[in-house]
C-alpha cells in the first residue's frame, strides 16, 4: 500500500468533482500524467498505450483503495466508464499522507485545465504533453505530426490544436 500514491488519486478526484468534471478513470490517468509533465514527482509510472499515456500503477492502487473503502467505483451515469468518489475511509488517506499546499496547487491546476474535457481531448492533450515531455520534441509541427502519426484519428488540424494548448497549460 503506497498511500502517497493513493494521496494523488484522491486529490485529483476530489478537484474533479470540485470542477464538475467528470471522475472516470481516463481524466484521472491523464490529469495525473499531465501533474508530472508539469513537474509534479509523481508515484506512478506511465507509458504510451493505446489511447495516451497510461499507468498501471493507477489501477492497481484503485483495486486497493476501493478494497478498503477510501473511494467507491460506479458505472458513469450515462452508461460509459465509471465514477470514482471518495468513500468512508478516504480521510484515513488524507491523515497519514497528506498532500503538500504545491501538490494540491498543481492538482487544482490540472483540474481546472481538464474541466469539461471528453475522453477524445483528454487523449489528444496527454499525448501531445507525453510527446514534449518523454520524447523531447518542441517543435510545434512537429509535435503535431508525431501526435497524427501515433493517433491517426487525430487530424493534423486537430493535433496542432491540441499541442497549443498544451503549450498554454506548459506555461500558465
Amino acid at each position: 500500500m503506497n498511500l502517497q500514491s493513493q494521496a494523488w488519486i484522491l486529490g485529483m478526484i476530489e478537484a474533479l468533482r470540485s470542477q464538475n468534471s467528470r471522475t472516470g478513470k481516463t481524466a484521472l490517468v491523464k490529469g495525473l500524467f499531465l501533474a508530472k509533465a508539469i513537474g509534479a514527482q509523481m508515484p506512478f509510472n506511465f507509458f504510451l498505450y493505446k489511447h495516451g499515456p497510461y499507468s498501471t500503477d493507477i489501477e492497481e492502487e484503485i483495486d486497493q483503495m476501493r478494497s478498503y473503502a477510501a473511494i467507491d467505483v460506479e458505472p458513469s451515469f450515462d452508461g460509459y466508464g465509471v465514477n470514482l468518489s471518495p468513500d468512508e475511509n478516504a480521510s484515513y488517506v488524507k491523515q497519514q499522507a497528506p498532500l503538500s499546499d504545491g501538490e494540491r496547487k498543481t492538482i487544482a491546476r490540472v483540474c481546472q485545465f481538464i474541466r469539461g474535457k471528453n475522453v477524445n481531448d483528454l487523449e489528444r492533450l496527454a499525448t501531445a504533453a507525453w510527446i514534449r515531455t518523454e520524447e523531447g520534441v518542441q517543435e510545434p509541427d512537429l509535435v503535431a505530426s508525431r501526435l497524427n502519426a501515433l493517433k491517426r484519428h487525430i487530424s493534423m488540424p486537430a493535433a496542432r490544436e491540441a499541442d497549443r494548448e498544451v503549450v498554454a497549460f506548459f506555461s500558465g
